[in-house]
């Protein structure tokens, strides 16, 4: 489905097509945004409010492009994930780890502590297996305030 759009998109935009989109983006943005500003200035108290709305706008336009962070992140997970499933296979097949699975009841200094002294605490994964095993039976309150509080009810 992809690749018939990027062709797409080949034959039927020129060379630098992306910037120059890009800059009439920038040009239309800044056009609506000075023309909302001089709407509230029109306003009583309008320098206030559109001092205040600049402020906004300047903050969105910093900040916005950290929404997509938590993608790239995300999008990573199934790497890092293969590789620790990869280096725990040696620690089982070295019988430091009774399943592979059980590195990720370790934290990072701990999984680099047993792959050197090729010892692991196996009271201390079975702890937090059971602790998890707990967690998982838990309900989430559907309602957590900002103070900590669960509410519950229907």
């Amino acid at each position: 489905m992809l690749v018939p759009v990027m062709l797409a998109n080949i034959e039927n935009f020129g060379a630098r097509e992306g910037a120059r989109r890009f800059a009439q983006g920038r040009v239309a943005a800044e056009a609506t945004e000075r023309e909302g500003l001089e709407r509230l200035q029109a306003l009583p108290d309008g320098g206030v409010k559109a001092d205040e709305t600049k402020q906004v706008i300047d903050h969105m336009r910093t900040f916005i492009g950290y929404r997509e962070y938590p993608n790239g992140m995300v999008s990573r997970y199934l790497l890092y994930k293969r590789a620790l499933l990869g280096g725990a296979e040696r620690l089982v097949q070295a019988g430091v780890l009774r399943e592979a699975e059980d590195v990720f009841f370790l934290t990072f200094p701990e999984i680099e502590d047993a792959a050197r002294t090729r010892e692991v605490d196996g009271g201390l994964i079975r702890v937090r297996k059971d602790a998890f095993a707990s967690y998982r039976a838990l309900t989430p309150p559907r309602v957590l305030t900002s103070e900590g509080e669960a509410i519950t009810g229907a």
